[in-house]
């Protein structure tokens, strides 16, 4: 396995890491600037947090749909699942299914 891959690998999971972080945030404002520490700090959190889920969005999308060994539905499919379930499917595709077909 080549080792710029595996940097990109876990440099698109830790994106999704991040977030589903920022998400969580939205449902418990209170409990994210106590660990902040100010709304300031968790406004630029939710900014940077944003910036980098969609940067990683857009790259795992463009994985997704330039993988040859993918046809059109399947690559559908994963995008659907992706959009519906980041954190869990998006590290699955990345880790599993792209080394299954051959894309390591």
């Amino acid at each position: 396995m080549n080792n710029s891959n595996i940097v990109v690998r876990s440099l698109l999971t830790l994106g999704l890491i991040i977030g589903t972080i920022n998400f969580m945030t939205y449902f418990f404002p209170t409990q994210a600037q106590k660990m902040i520490g100010s709304f300031e700090s968790l406004n630029t959190f939710n900014t940077v947090g944003k910036l980098v889920y969609m940067i990683t969005f857009v790259v795992l999308m463009a994985r997704i749909w330039k993988n040859q060994y993918l046809d059109k539905t399947a690559k559908g499919q994963w995008t659907i699942l992706i959009i519906l379930l980041p954190i869990v499917l998006g590290t699955y595709y990345l880790w599993v299914k792209e080394k299954q077909a051959g894309k390591s």
